[in-house]
């Protein structure tokens, strides 16, 4: 046994390692200390507002993740990877980046104000959608963000994050001891993306570096939209199948309803930031072995593939036999009904976890249409399966759909198009026990 460790330890060393694994360390820090304070201030948001007003809350943030990925319309992935391979274009890359998202936060939030005016039969949801989507204004500040993944630089994105978040943090808390109102809460929702776009900004100054000198160029913007948009239709589609279930159980049950399925999946979507810390922090290094050394570059997605499967693997089993705990000490016996969509739930977290690795892939590759087309089947089938199960099943058949979409999206798509069965084949062995032992036990756990 001490062998397989011993191998598996060799296997994952690069010349890059110490970079690599202090800037997961810089976000692995910011998330459980994020967590841990957020678990408790969010534990407590849900019991004092009830399955309700919380229901509300997170029915407008489902409304509004769907403006946000239209904001971004891919340029993340996009941007990052220029900057990465033209440095000394950053300027024009950012200030490309900057002004598409402006445009598109502009746009998306009159349309959002279209939408709050007509979809509402009631003032209080129209209101709580209205003070959240103010922070559609403030998304291409994420633009910041881009140049500090782009540098391995993440300590910066942690900082400005984490001081928004204790402020606002500490700004809750207060509210609830002097029994504030609903609204009051939600406005503070509001000041933590202000804040945050705030430290970003003051971060990126003390870099010495100056949003004063990005600049737009036309030839760049054409570039970053035809790459990028069959990104921001992936992102739409992935929204799609990650909150739909949200909407569908507002629309098609209550407000309740929304509430107690939000409260079990906030338990299980605390693990899903492990993957997105991963990756965003290996991206640059497997950009460049992509171009210099393309054995090793599969190698090092099945080594990251491997580890956060099994990493989701180990959370679902535990979950799975302590979720009535859980929910009832978090939430109270008012939220009872969250523990089988929670057991149902975190399993999501396993396919979740290699679709974004895999995904991050797909933009390496220059595959962002047949990602786009991996995130339309993942988004189709959610649709079809919440509009099956939820009459038959109520809250639980939400959970059921996700999972269902999650693994013919992120898992079972692949195998379907031969530019991307090798990867298929890379998602299976890494859940597959038998393989892994075996190839532990040869000194060969990955090969060709």
């Amino acid at each position: 046994m001490t062998s397989l460790f011993h191998n598996l330890k060799n296997k994952l060393t690069s010349t890059h390692l110490s970079t690599v694994l202090s800037n997961i360390g810089w976000l692995l820090f910011d998330r459980l200390f994020r967590m841990s304070i957020n678990l408790f201030v969010i534990s407590w948001i849900i019991r004092y507002l009830g399955p309700e007003q919380f229901g509300i809350l997170n029915y407008a943030q489902a409304i509004i993740a769907f403006f946000f990925a239209f904001i971004v319309f891919g340029l993340n992935s996009i941007t990052v990877k220029n900057l990465v391979s033209h440095p000394k274009q950053s300027d024009d890359i950012l200030g490309s980046c900057f002004l598409i998202q402006s445009t598109l936060a502009s746009i998306s939030f009159l349309v959002l104000l279209l939408i709050a005016t007509f979809l509402y039969q009631e003032y209080t949801p129209q209101l709580v959608t209205i003070i959240i989507g103010l922070s559609i204004l403030l998304k291409p500040s994420d633009t910041i963000r881009y140049y500090f993944e782009a540098n391995i630089q993440s300590k910066y994105i942690v900082w400005s994050e984490n001081c928004s978040f204790i402020i606002c943090s500490s700004l809750k808390i207060i509210l609830m001891l002097y029994q504030a109102s609903f609204i009051a809460i939600v406005c503070v929702f509001l000041l933590e993306a202000i804040l945050s776009s705030i430290f970003l900004l003051i971060f990126y100054t003390y870099k010495k570096q100056s949003i004063l000198k990005w600049r737009f160029s036309l030839t760049q913007i054409k570039q970053d939209l035809k790459d990028s948009w069959p990104l921001m239709f992936a992102s739409f589609t992935i929204i799609i199948y990650m909150r739909i279930d949200q909407i569908m159980l507002g629309q098609m049950l209550d407000y309740s309803a929304v509430g107690i399925y939000t409260a079990a999946i906030r338990v299980s979507e605390i693990f899903y930031l492990l993957p997105v810390i991963v990756v965003s922090s290996t991206n640059p290094l497997l950009i460049r072995l992509r171009e210099s050394n393309k054995e090793l570059y599969y190698k090092k997605i099945y080594l990251i593939m491997l580890f956060l499967a099994w990493i989701s693997i180990l959370v679902a089993l535990t979950i799975t036999y302590t979720s009535p705990f859980i929910i009832n000490i978090l939430f109270g016996s008012q939220y009872t009904e969250a523990t089988d969509i929670l057991i149902i739930h975190i399993w999501t977290g396993i396919f979740v976890s290699i679709g974004v690795i895999s995904g991050q892939w797909f933009v390496i590759e220059n595959l962002q249409k047949l990602y786009m087309y991996r995130s339309v089947f993942g988004a189709i089938i959610n649709i079809v399966a919440n509009i099956v199960l939820i009459p038959k099943l109520g809250i639980k058949g939400a959970a059921i759909a996700t999972l269902f979409a999650q693994i013919s999206a992120t898992f079972l798509f692949d195998l379907f198009n031969v530019q991307t069965r090798r990867i298929f084949w890379l998602k299976l062995n890494t859940i597959n026990p038998f393989y892994i032992i075996k190839s532990l036990q040869k000194n060969k756990l990955y090969k060709n």
